[in-house]
């Protein structure tokens, strides 16, 4: 119970990295008819100019471009907005993003800085001396590291795919500022999971069908037990 109590005493985002494509095609529509609605925290959808524009209560536009290559400076922007309006953590999140609430809200995030699915370990690979969370599986990061990312430096580099792999700078940018990644269990395997990845869709192919699917999947589960 104090566990819970914790918890609910904090003020807490839940962040989609998005676009206007994504609103067309009825991806961003998939979350609204599913698992945000168990929601009791606030969500914003985060999208940027460029290729269209779309207004609503639960959208954010920002001041960075709407395309693949901007997702680093699209996710700093977004942290930089969840710091500047008082939240105490974002949970940072895509379009084919699956969560079960209960479980993601009860995983022990709080207790750490930078949390998620543990995608890669550090030293595992050259470019990633911190190791990685995925992006796709959805991460934590908190008050503290919110700042950190807001006030680094974007990249375009080729170690970081021109711009696009916005997961791999924060965990670079967290863990030059001593901030380790924390794997929480059960994310990427049912408290998480990557769309994308669980239905092996090359980019720009995911079927937001996935989404509904699983989301009545575990509602039944949940009715079963």
């Amino acid at each position: 119970m104090s566990h819970l109590i914790k918890v609910n005493s904090l003020r807490i985002l839940v962040g989609i990295m998005t676009c206007w494509p994504c609103e067309l095609n009825g991806d961003n529509q998939s979350l609204r008819d599913t698992w945000l609605r168990d929601l009791t925290v606030d969500y914003k959808f985060f999208h940027g100019w460029g290729l269209g524009e779309f207004s609503g209560s639960d959208s954010v536009l920002l001041e960075v471009p709407d395309s693949y290559s901007g997702l680093i400076l699209k996710s700093q922007a977004l942290h930089s907005w969840g710091y500047k309006h008082g939240y105490d953590f974002v949970f940072q999140a895509y379009p084919d993003t699956y969560v079960d609430v209960s479980k993601l809200m009860a995983s022990g995030f709080e207790k750490h800085d930078y949390a998620g699915y543990i995608h890669t370990k550090p030293q595992e690979h050259p470019n990633t001396p911190y190791g990685l969370l995925g992006g796709g599986e959805g991460y934590w990061t908190s008050r503290r590291a919110c700042d950190i990312i807001r006030k680094a430096a974007p990249s375009v580099s080729a170690d970081l795919n021109f711009g696009a792999a916005e997961d791999l700078w924060t965990a670079n940018v967290l863990g030059e500022a001593g901030i380790p990644m924390v794997g929480l269990p059960g994310y990427g395997r049912g408290v998480t999971l990557h769309g994308s990845m669980v239905t092996d869709a090359p980019r720009g192919t995911y079927d937001h069908r996935w989404m509904y699917e699983m989301y009545c999947k575990g509602k039944n589960d949940e009715n079963s037990n």
